[in-house]
This record gives structure tokens, sequence and C-alpha cells, in this order.
């Protein structure tokens, strides 16, 4: 019996592939600031959609990420990406307030979609 290979490991994602990641979260974000869960749910990842109804997407994001939904200012990092999935760490700040979450993405044949977002643990100042 074989052992099961490794996936690849997560590298920067060359630019055509950061352009393609960051325009699907900055959607999904607007979609979200303007209330248009319909638009958002469009941006999630099949697996998402197969695990909630667009009723329960939009009551998730409402109960568990408020910021996500009055944001008015974003800051990207650089995605990483292993050709199927990827990762990128968002700055949400919202009068004044900020968070910052982990958006991890699946490489479906529509492009790329948001499969997760988690929220980031601050790291903690050398200083």
């Amino acid at each position: 019996m074989q052992a099961a290979e490794p996936a690849p490991a997560l590298h920067y994602s060359k630019p055509a592939v950061r352009k393609e990641i960051a325009g699907v979260v900055e959607a999904q974000l607007e979609a979200f600031r303007t209330r248009d869960f319909e638009g958002a749910y469009s941006w999630a990842a099949s697996p998402l959609r197969e695990r909630f109804t667009l009723q329960m997407f939009a009551a998730m994001i409402a109960r568990g990420y408020p910021l996500i939904l009055r944001h008015d200012r974003t800051e990207l990092g650089l995605p990483m990406d292993d050709g199927v999935r990827a990762v990128l760490s968002v700055r949400l700040w919202a009068k004044g307030e900020s968070v910052v979450y982990r958006y991890t993405l699946l490489k479906e044949a529509a492009g790329w979609r948001v499969s997760g977002v988690t929220p980031e643990r601050e790291k903690d100042s050398d200083a």
C-alpha cells in the first residue's frame, strides 16, 4: 500500500492568480456591504453552498460576521495558493474598529470561490 502524497505546499500566488483571488474576495465583500446576499452567495464555493441555503448563509454572516456587513475600508494581504486551495488575510475597518479574517478559497470550474472565513488572532507586538 502506498502512502498518500502530501498536498502541495502553498506559495505566494503569481500576479494573475493574485488578481483573480483579490477580485473574488472584493466582489463578495462589496456584495455584503450593500446587503446583496444573493450576490455574495454566488461567490461561495460549492461545498459551502451545499451546506447552507441562501437564507442560512445570510443569517450566519449577519450573526457571526457583523463587521463584514458594515465595513468601510479593506486591506488585502498577499494570497498564497497551491493551484487548488488558496488563503488570503483581509483586514476590515468600520468606524475605527478593525478585524482580520483568513479567507480560504477553492479553485472550481468557474474560478476561485470562497470556501470559508475565520477570524485571525492578532499578533502580539514586539514593542
